[in-house]
């Protein structure tokens, strides 16, 4: 790792938006060393995405010109809005002004999931915004704090961000809007790079740069994202079934197409992936371009180089399986990246035991969002208890028509007298309520079922 490493510690909001009383999300492990993972739970629309849009608009920004000795100071990427998102950002009530403020606090020289070992330096970022009566801006109050000589006034702070609507884009390599990711991020509405535009680019530079270190650099950039493909998408286990095909008007695929066979032997060309394939292809290949475009004059691994990463609903289109091992998975071909990401899923709660979630809620009687960060207890639950835990609050983890049935039995079963009526309708009901299973795999469940079957017998004869 060449690039000194700079993350995000924790940010604070008050009075913004849903956050009416001042929340604090901490990235951080139970040992309070920075999580390589941070999920943020809850329900739609309370919240988890505007969290994300913060971390990305706090970061601290340089000044667009050095030169300029009159903007010498840096300040949060928030500064530069305009007023009328500023404006709707303030949480307004009917006593007319109001202030909103945003706080965050980024280190540097810290290693994640590691206690740090060297000196490290922090850089606070705040901004407090005014509105009159009238819902219309005036105050915009951005302040930073940090070392005036230290790493935050000389290195900018690394962050990409992944919205929900995460589009697929077509030759879109030389489109420089797509260089910053934040402000389409912000507009939740990311367009990633072309991936296969991406791996073509890569293929010819690879053969036909005139350094031998050259061509050997984008060798084994192309090897690492063949490897990591193959370790991200399910049914692909060896880099040789992964293919970059030339153009050529003789081929059957499309031009510098993207092919990939699977276990069954089966051809799959990039365009017939599902949608699922197609998009965590595409934003991990996007990751991977921008980590080694930013890094690859300096660094030999520029897929280990440290940034900062928001992925907003990062389980969308993804198969239960895949839930489970993505995590792990990305952070193995990017060690030093920080993500954070919101989810909906229990299986992501269940790969994130070790690593830093947070639940957001909403409190009535403060009419506010909160924030639990890491919440104590589920290490090792089922995916049904952390349901009907306060991760998702579900009465059940049954469905809503076994339920009823139960409810139904139990309404009748409670009565003192039972009419021919409700005796035909209680043995319908026992009949359709088979025993739910309570074990851990289908093989227990079976057996379990054979067994009170030959119980059963036996009592008959």
């Amino acid at each position: 790792m060449k690039t000194s490493p700079i993350y995000v510690k924790s940010i604070k909001l008050t009075n913004i938006e849903t956050f009416v009383e001042e929340v604090e999300l901490k990235f951080l492990k139970a040992d309070d060393t920075i999580s390589r993972w941070t999920l943020i739970l809850g329900d739609n629309g309370i919240g988890k995405s505007n969290l994300l849009q913060f971390i990305a608009w706090m970061k601290p920004q340089l000044p667009y010109d050095a030169n300029d000795t009159n903007n010498l100071d840096p300040a949060p990427v928030i500064n530069d809005e305009e007023n009328e998102v500023l404006e709707r950002l303030v949480h307004k009530d009917q006593n007319g002004s109001q202030e909103a403020v945003a706080n965050a606090l980024f280190v540097a020289n810290q290693s994640l999931n590691k206690k740090s070992t060297t000196r490290t330096s922090e850089c606070k970022t705040e901004i407090i915004i005014g509105i009159d009566n009238l819902g219309k801006l005036k105050r915009v109050d951005p302040t930073l704090d940090a070392d005036a000589q230290g790493i935050f006034y000389k290195e900018d702070v690394t962050v990409y961000g992944y919205s929900a609507s995460r589009q697929l884009g077509k030759l879109n390599l030389n489109n420089p809007k797509l260089l910053d990711t934040i402000p389409n991020f912000i507009r939740e509405k990311t367009e990633l790079y072309d991936a296969e535009e991406i791996l073509h680019t890569l293929q010819y530079a690879a053969l036909g740069s005139k350094k031998t270190e050259e061509r050997q650099k984008y060798r084994s950039f192309i090897k690492r994202i063949k490897q990591m493909l193959v370790t991200l998408l399910p049914d692909f286990e060896q880099i040789q079934h992964i293919e970059i095909n030339p153009p050529t008007v003789f081929s059957q695929y499309s031009t510098g197409g993207l092919v990939i066979t699977t276990r069954h032997g089966q051809k799959i060309p990039f365009n017939d992936f599902s949608l699922g394939y197609k998009t965590v292809t595409s934003w991990v290949v996007d990751l991977a371009w921008r980590l080694f475009s930013k890094h690859h004059l300096t660094s030999d691994k520029p897929l280990e180089e440290p940034a900062i990463v928001l992925i907003d609903e990062i389980d969308l289109h993804l198969h239960p399986k895949w839930q489970q091992q993505i995590m792990a998975n990305l952070s193995l071909h990017f060690p030093n990246v920080q993500f954070i990401a919101t989810a909906h899923s229990p299986l992501m709660v269940q790969a994130a035991f070790d690593l830093n979630y947070a639940v957001l809620h909403y409190d009535k009687a403060l009419g506010s969002v909160s924030i639990t960060n890491r919440p104590e207890g589920i290490d090792g639950w089922r995916v049904d208890q952390i349901l009907t835990s306060d991760f998702f609050d579900l009465k059940s983890a049954r469905g809503t028509a076994f339920d009823k049935l139960l409810s139904d039995r139990d309404a009748l079963v409670a009565k003192k007298r039972l009419t021919d009526l409700d005796k035909r309708r209680l043995k319908a009901i026992n009949a359709q309520l088979v025993q739910p299973p309570t074990s851990e795999n289908i093989e227990e469940v079976t057996n379990r079922r054979q067994l009170a079957e030959l119980v059963q017998k036996m009592r008959n004869k």
